[in-house]
């Protein structure tokens, strides 16, 4: 391993109507806050927000060499989130021995998670995809629309009851109470990392060796969605278990109800991009899980079939 490299390049994409400096600066603060000491990193931005660019510049005031590459569109529009990444995948991954992606409104909550999520991998690492973490609503978000998940279901055979599955299969019933209220109903796993089938990108990890793999992401809109799944599922084409450690914590969304259009989504052209991609639709069916057998057969891209998203898989 080259020890020229740094250990890692926190990648952050903050472009759009959604894009607030209050959260920006949050995420910034949490994550250098609890990244851990001796730890050799930088930033990578992208944005179109004046407001960012000038709070990048008073954060990093006198720390401007832990900025790797600022991306300003400046009265222009910007790149898609995909391309942006994309180039950053290409011109960059040399660079460094870890990638982690990261939205701009996130707050990491566990201290050192950086060298705590190495530990948990150590002599597996060659078999580890994307790594995500535990992620919680804060204490004023009601889930009327959904929980945050620990990741896709994939094919689990219980993948019908999203967004009920995972640490979350006992919440059924109870989907219109806060979560602070049924504590008691969460299902968590050992605080070891477990396999999934995708991971959010919201705030997730991967080796720049694992990253060369996966390549590039699916761009077909100006947002993300079915980034994540694109993504996760170049891994597990790749045979590389996207995982999941449960006791390292974050908080996503931020300020969730301040967003000024909450539901940018480009839901038809996503679709039709992936499926253009990949051969077959999203959600899937059980028709698509014999599709993806049959033209995937040696790869791990099926494997979430085999049991439920609560039937705990650790990396061994």
């Amino acid at each position: 391993m080259n020890d020229d490299k740094l250990d890692l390049i926190i990648f952050m994409n903050s472009c759009g109507p959604n894009t607030m400096p209050e959260n920006f600066n949050d995420a910034i603060t949490s994550i250098r806050e609890n990244i851990g000491e001796s730890i050799d990193y930088k930033f990578y931005f992208a944005t179109d927000n004046s407001k960012i660019k000038e709070l990048i510049n008073v954060l990093f005031k006198d720390t401007q060499d832990s900025i790797l590459e600022l991306k300003y569109f400046d009265g222009t529009a910007p790149d898609t989130w995909a391309k942006i990444f994309n180039d950053f995948v290409d011109n960059n991954l040399d660079k460094t021995k870890y990638v982690l992606v990261s939205h701009d409104d996130v707050l990491i909550k566990t201290p050192d998670f950086f060298k705590k999520t190495l530990k948990h991998i150590e002599g597996k690492e060659e078999k580890v995809g994307w790594i995500c973490y535990n992620c919680t609503y804060d204490d004023k978000f009601i889930f009327l629309e959904g929980l945050p998940s620990s990741g896709g279901p994939g094919f689990a055979p219980d993948r019908h009851t999203f967004p009920y599955i995972s640490q979350y299969h006992n919440f059924a019933d109870k989907r219109h109470l806060p979560i602070r209220e049924n504590m008691h109903l969460l299902d968590y796993p050992e605080p070891k990392p477990v396999k999934v089938h995708s991971v959010p990108m919201e705030f997730c990890l991967i080796s720049s060796d694992s990253l060369k793999k996966v390549g590039h992401s699916g761009n077909w809109t100006a947002y993300t969605l079915l980034v994540t799944e694109d993504l996760s599922l170049s891994a597990l084409k790749n045979n590389l278990h996207n995982i999941w450690i449960p006791d390292i914590d974050y908080i996503h969304p931020l300020r969730w109800r301040q967003r000024v259009q909450p539901d940018i989504l480009y839901r038809e052209q996503a679709h039709s991009g992936f499926r253009n991609k990949w051969g077959f639709e999203y959600p899937y069916s059980d028709e698509t899980l014999r599709i993806v057998k049959e033209k995937y057969p040696d790869t791990l891209m099926w494997y979430s079939s085999l049991r439920n998203t609560y039937d705990w898989d650790y990396l061994e």
